[in-house]
């Protein structure tokens, strides 16, 4: 590895009930560009794995860059907004773009964690470190949600949980609202007798 580039062991496994697949192939990484050649130089495409950390809403930020096939996404700051991961909920942005690959359509749809950029969830059609194994979608529609990462994703957001218990707080705050008005109704009741 030099200052920008890495190499990147990719792996793909499937178990299926009579079949299992496993395909996997070293490609390198240019951490700057983000586009990945296989180990011969040849350019397979840019990688949507991660992408810039912290960026400004309305920024492009390239998803595609394979002469003469240059596709640009803008980037759309979710602000309240935010994705669960196993690290907890995360700012995230989202990066749109469509052109075409090889005279063909293509569709770039992703969101990406604010402060390291990387991939939470989007469409994975057309991305280089899969199309280096020959996979150029995943499932029906090529849809990706992130799981795990040795990656420290920063500080969760606390709003986004405090939020989801609410409903549990205000059953609770319900409930002691009605015992107490229930006590104090018995004891009225009892000092009238």
């Amino acid at each position: 590895m030099n200052d920008d580039l890495a190499t990147l062991n990719v792996s793909i496994s499937f178990t299926g009930e009579k079949k299992s697949l496993f395909i996997s192939k070293e490609v390198d990484v240019n951490t700057t560009s983000r586009q990945v050649f296989l180990s011969n130089g040849t350019l397979i495409g840019t990688t949507r794995l991660w992408a810039k950390a912290n960026p400004t809403d309305g920024e492009e930020i390239v998803v595609w860059d394979v002469p003469p096939d240059k596709i640009v996404g803008s980037v759309e700051i979710r602000g309240f907004w935010s994705s669960n991961t196993p690290q907890g909920a995360q700012k995230i942005y989202d990066i749109e773009g469509k052109g075409t690959i090889n005279g063909k359509n293509a569709l770039f749809d992703s969101a990406h964690e604010v402060d390291t950029g990387i991939m939470i969830e989007g469409i994975l059609s057309n991305e280089a470190t899969l199309l280096a194994l020959g996979i150029d979608t995943l499932g029906v529609n090529g849809q990706f949600s992130f799981s795990d990462t040795n990656v420290d994703l920063g500080p969760k957001e606390m709003l986004p949980e405090i939020l989801g218990l609410l409903p549990i707080l205000l059953v609770v705050i319900l409930f002691i609202s009605v015992f107490v008005i229930l006590y104090y109704r018995r004891r009225k009741r009892r000092r009238h007798n």
